[in-house]
């Protein structure tokens, strides 16, 4: 029992001093033709270089929209650029629609840098979402857009999950 207990710990060692990470292999994308209005902001998404395939095949264009829905909520999507990927639909998962939000009187700043493409949100200076952290990966069964939380966050929905009750976010 011993001699494969030794045996296993260089093999566990190994793989622990040299992770390979595939996210770090990826390059991300690059914001181009952003376009500003009064309550949203679109964007160009493409990739930025070689692609990395991970868990599918990176998608080489992609779309950003932002919608200041209320001065309090705000919508962003990225979306594949010719929409063959799924989406889940409206019917299945009902989302509250623009009610006149603006970017100007809202309570909410989203930041972007364009190369390599990333975001944040944040409320009086206190940023609440920021996705610089890691590229974004996007591809056809697959997607890391990552960041952090603060300490005991007040979560509502995230993806594809909206609920009215806050959401539990320790394991």
């Amino acid at each position: 029992m011993i001699p494969s207990f030794l045996l296993l710990v260089p093999l566990v060692g190994g793989m622990v001093i040299n992770p390979r990470t595939s996210e770090q292999e990826c390059p991300g994308y690059i914001a181009s033709n952003v376009q500003e209005s009064a309550n949203s902001l679109t964007a160009d998404l493409s990739l930025a270089g070689k692609p990395c395939n991970t868990y599918g095949t990176d998608l080489d264009n992609l779309k950003l929209l932002v919608e200041y829905q209320t001065d309090e909520r705000l919508h962003v999507i990225i979306y594949d650029a010719d929409e063959e990927v799924y989406q889940v639909p409206e019917s299945v998962l009902p989302r509250p629609g623009n009610e006149g939000g603006s970017r100007e009187t809202s309570a909410l700043k989203f930041s972007y840098k364009t190369n390599p493409f990333s975001f944040s949100v944040s409320r009086d200076d206190e940023v609440l979402f920021d996705t610089s952290a890691s590229n974004l990966i996007f591809q056809s069964q697959y997607l890391n857009l990552r960041t952090w939380l603060p300490d005991d966050p007040n979560l509502y929905g995230l993806g594809e999950q909206s609920d009215s009750l806050r959401l539990q976010t320790t394991n």
